[in-house]
């Protein structure tokens, strides 16, 4: 009777006959395993599925082994094609087939819990040689780097030879020690160091240590890189050195390095230059001070705020204002994944609290629904650097005599932006809005109720002005589209009267609030009539008009009776804006 191991064999012959590739490998494997006719076997499924595939692997190889110093020679593991996505591994230093390199248990492993909170940055493993064992971590190599260290390097680069991972494998470098890893980030300053790391305790607190010794070095002239940043935070300031101070000891224990820079445009000569003074001294080469030694119309300010930074894109921040560090780390990856984006409006504590999810417009008519109008807050603004400098903003200084643009010229950009590029409106909160200097600025005394106060610029007769403003601009950016022209209108319509709305809870003159009331919904009538826009767009804002009219009417009378109950402010709003709710402009 013949044995097993040559039934097994003529078992294997005869499935490859019949073309049946996968069982016969099975089977020719298992008789390598036993130690039959192991030469003849080697080489016969190195021929006949190996060798076919051998080209590919290698400029798979060299396409991502780039910055190994691993031949592909000789790479220790070569990889057998088995079914669709899975691949025999023999070791060629051990002579033996080693089990299965499965892709599909690869992309569909769960990433590491500990990562989900580290979307952007990157990532050190000190680890062994098989991606088996470390598939929670290197599943991220699809959008963020992997610095892989492992003394096995001919074996562990051999991975890239895998055709599958070619997402993934772009983004995972292999070292084969720290050392090799602190050298390569102090000569390649514009790559991001890795924010988590993983290992044994003893190569966490070598790798902790590195990192912190290369983020210092960052942090000096000799060590700064501007090639890659990813984020300007812009903060344009005006006679408030005291508050700068505090936005920059905030700003300055972030741990990102090339990834980010602030810049301060100061403006102003008379108040506080003791601390724009210190502050213009401070020690951290990502901090780019520019004092103009002048006064500047604000928007100027901002503007050069964003000229002067290098980054990809720039967010702006008020002086008064924090930014949430723990927050950045997404928002470098929402910029990182977002590509097409070139407007983000950040959630904010109190001004953008009401963002509680994310809205995603594309550029055009979508954008602007969801942008115009409600920009009125500078802080938690970021915007696409390349695309603001083509827009060539500072040519809009020729309109600074209307009131929308003397109050409102980032909202003028908006709108630019959202010619060309999409919006996202995102929930996670980035700015936290501190005491701002409002009492001291505009005298305000300490028994004054701050929230029953009305500002110059939030008065009906300035609202007005404002609105013919608005009109003008409307005229100026979007005749030349009637559907955004149509949408644009609608939506000065709905902030203004919001608007009126918040100026009357806070009983700001009102005796003549309806004859103000009525000089709005004339000034809309006539500008809609004498918009060049189709007979169903015109009757589609006079009705949304007349709703409007009509629900504040209703608001002014309701919140009247409301208010000889002496609840506070805040819940005044909230019922004006309950009223506000049910009329919606038809999409």
């Amino acid at each position: 009777m013949e044995n097993r191991e040559e039934l097994l064999y003529t078992y294997a012959c005869e499935k490859f006959e019949q073309q049946k590739y996968d069982e016969a490998l099975e089977a020719f494997i298992l008789l390598y395993g036993k130690g039959y006719e192991r030469d003849w076997i080697k080489n016969s499924i190195y021929q006949c599925y190996v060798d076919g595939n051998e080209s590919q692997f290698e400029s798979v190889f060299e396409l991502h082994a780039k910055g190994i110093k691993v031949n592909y020679e000789d790479c220790k593991i070569d990889f057998v094609p088995y079914k669709d996505g899975q691949y025999y591994m023999f070791d060629k230093e051990i002579q033996q087939f080693i089990g299965i390199f499965s892709i599909d248990d690869f992309m569909q492993t769960e990433p590491d819990p500990l990562l989900k909170q580290k979307e952007f940055s990157a990532i050190t493993v000190v680890a062994g040689w098989d991606w088996r064992r470390l598939n929670s971590i290197l599943i991220k190599g699809e959008k963020q780097r992997v610095y892989l260290v492992c003394e096995d390097i001919d074996k562990c680069a051999a991975f890239y030879k895998i055709p599958e991972l070619e997402p993934y494998t772009k983004n995972i470098w292999i070292f084969p020690n720290i050392s090799s890893l602190q050298e390569y980030f102090h000569d390649h300053t514009a790559e991001y160091l890795p924010g988590i790391w993983y290992g044994d305790e003893e190569d966490r607190i070598k790798l902790e240590k590195m990192i912190q010794e290369e983020h210092e070095y960052r942090l000096t002239p000799e060590g700064r890189n501007t090639d890659r940043i990813l984020l300007t935070i812009a903060i344009p300031t005006y006679h408030r050195g005291r508050l700068l101070l505090q936005r920059m000891s905030n700003l300055q224990k972030l741990p990102y390095d090339a990834e980010i820079e602030f810049t301060v445009s100061k403006n102003g000569t008379e108040i506080y230059q003791a601390e724009y003074d210190k502050a213009s001294q401070i020690k951290d080469a990502r901090l780019q001070y520019f004092d103009h030694n002048k006064d500047l119309k604000y928007e100027l300010n901002w503007l050069y705020s964003i000229q002067m930074a290098h980054g990809k894109y720039v967010l702006l921040v008020s002086d008064e204002d924090d930014v949430i560090p723990e927050a950045i780390e997404h928002y470098l990856a929402l910029l990182r994944d977002n590509p097409n984006v070139n407007l983000v409006r950040a959630r904010t504590k109190f001004q953008y609290c009401m963002i509680d999810k994310r809205a995603y417009g594309k550029k055009g008519i979508d954008a602007l629904r969801l942008c115009f109008m409600r920009q009125n807050y500078l802080s938690g603004l970021i915007v696409r650097r390349k695309d603001f400098m083509q827009c060539h903003f500072e040519q809009l200084e020729r309109y600074s005599d209307n009131a929308f643009y003397q109050n409102y010229p980032h909202e003028w950009w908006c709108v630019s932006l959202n010619k060309i590029g999409d919006y996202i409106q995102e929930p996670v909160e980035l700015i936290d809005e501190q005491d701002s200097m409002a009492k001291e600025e505009w005298g305000y005394k300490d028994d004054v109720d701050a929230d029953m106060i009305v500002p110059v610029y939030a008065t009906y007769e300035a609202r007005i002005k404002q609105m013919k403003g608005e009109i003008e601009f409307l005229k100026i950016m979007l005749s030349d589209d009637a559907e955004m022209l149509e949408q644009g209108m609608a939506a000065v319509m709905g902030k203004i009267d919001f608007l009126f709305g918040i100026a009357r809870v806070r009983k700001y003159d009102v005796e003549h609030y309806e004859d103000r009331l009525k000089e709005y919904v004339e000034i809309c009538m006539e500008a809609i009539m004498n918009f060049n826009l189709d007979g169903q767009a015109t009757k589609r804002l006079l009705v949304y008009l007349q709703n409007l009219y009509r629900v504040q009417c209703k608001g002014h009378n309701s919140i009247g009776q409301i208010k000889q109950a002496n609840l506070p402010i805040w819940l005044y709003l909230c019922l004006w804006m309950l009223f506000e709710y049910f009329v919606r402009y038809p999409r």
